[in-house]
């Protein structure tokens, strides 16, 4: 690293970075114990990830012959067989400005319900009011990251307008230090 006046070494530059993953919460799974908490990168899962991309609800009737690969967890080689007439749907959690911070799914591939379209307004309902309920905390940090992002400049401002103060002072004396001189000659002659 570069070195600073003193020998130091200069601290790496921080800066923050997102990474697109999505923790499993809560599952009515059999094995829930081993999905639960589980944080994945959802570009790997497909559908989830799809929705996440999209940020639009997407509903897939008959999901187990639609997909098989649906959802690592089901299917006849983990010993949890997904029933044919199986549904998925997944509806987004958004921010106010529309990026997607999650997804909120359901799925019938255990025991084969249908999802009608009441079902999917319901779990549209509960994404709303899960965004609802976010917000207020999310509104907060807005405005603490726009409260820094002031600070910061006017903190760079006030340190552009010393430096013009440092070069004018500086500027200022090295005129009247060639006055004096100046003067110094003529009081010589």
């Amino acid at each position: 690293g570069e070195e600073g006046e003193e020998g130091e070494e200069k601290p790496p530059e921080m800066k923050d970075v997102s990474v697109p993953v999505l923790r499993y919460v809560a599952t009515s799974h059999p094995d829930r114990r081993s999905i639960e908490g589980w944080v994945l990168r959802y570009e790997e899962q497909g559908r989830t990830g799809s929705v996440v991309a999209s940020g639009e609800t997407l509903v897939v009737q008959r999901a187990a012959h639609e997909d098989q690969g649906l959802h690592f967890f089901c299917g006849r080689a983990k010993g949890v067989p997904a029933d044919d007439a199986a549904c998925y749907c997944a509806v987004p959690l958004k921010e106010l400005d529309g990026t997607v911070y999650g997804v909120l799914a359901m799925d019938t591939l255990l025991d084969g319900r249908v999802i009608g379209d009441e079902d999917v307004t319901r779990l549209q309902q509960l994404a709303a009011a899960v965004d609802g309920a976010r917000e207020p905390f999310a509104s907060a940090d807005r405005e603490k990251r726009r409260l820094e992002e002031e600070a910061a400049e006017a903190a760079r401002r006030e340190e552009e307008e010393r430096r013009r103060l440092e070069e004018e002072e500086a500027a200022a004396a090295a005129e009247q230090g060639e006055g004096e001189e100046d003067g110094a000659e003529d009081k010589g002659s």
